[in-house]
């Protein structure tokens, strides 16, 4: 069974073009994209990540409130067979160190000044963190020489090379049903929503499934 997330943006995109995929608010203004701008933003953001190290199986981290760069960013991370984890957006300095550790994670999003002021002070308990990035232009502490917008990112990946793109169409050519789509940590009832965390990682393989039984992708209807 093939993996439909490596694939679904840039089908979507070959069917509708410049329908609209989503609004996002701007200001007081709704604001679309359309099928064809994600997928250019997607193949975008999926090269940045390669050139910065992002590898096959590496766990990602999205510290962020709902928003349109957290799409982009999770699709680009299926490119790359890479897994994007979610943290809560209201989650304090100790609960981000501790899903960073957990899985891993080399790299960070993060949403807005806030977001970013507590992955700055996590980053001093996340020894394998050396990459974040903020998905608003936040101001960077004085101190800071590593953290990037995700305009800059977006701008990294503007300049991939032919080789950049290749190792990234290779490694979503080998993406399976079985490869985990996310890692999801729960909080249960604890105090400390982390000290008895679990992940729960649904496959590739769900989605299709869910596919067989409804109609995901009517011919009418561009949103998924």
């Amino acid at each position: 069974m093939a993996n439909v997330l490596t694939e679904l943006i840039s089908r979507q995109a070959a069917i509708y073009g410049q329908r609209e995929a989503y609004y996002y608010k701007e200001g007081n203004k709704w604001q679309p994209t359309s099928w064809l701008e994600l997928l250019d933003n997607t193949d975008t953001v999926a090269c940045a990540m390669e050139i910065i190290g992002v590898k096959e199986n590496d766990n990602i981290t999205i510290f962020s409130a709902n928003r349109p760069e957290i799409l982009i960013s999770d699709f680009a991370a299926y490119a790359n067979r890479a897994v994007p984890v979610s943290i809560y957006s209201t989650s304090t300095v100790d609960q981000v160190a501790y899903i960073v550790n957990d899985c891993g994670a080399e790299l960070l999003f993060v949403g807005d000044n806030a977001q970013y002021q507590i992955a700055r002070q996590a980053m001093g308990q996340c020894p394998k963190l050396r990459q974040v990035i903020t998905f608003d232009n936040v101001k960077r502490d004085a101190d800071d020489t590593t953290t990037l917008t995700f305009k800059q990112f977006i701008q990294l990946g503007e300049k991939a090379s032919k080789a950049c793109h290749d190792e990234v169409a290779a490694r979503s050519s080998r993406a399976t049903a079985d490869d985990i789509a996310t890692i999801i940590y729960t909080s249960g009832t604890t105090a400390f929503m982390l000290q008895r965390g679990a992940y729960h990682p649904p496959r590739a393989s769900d989605h299709a499934e869910r596919q067989r039984h409804i109609a995901l992708f009517p011919p009418d209807e561009p949103h998924f």
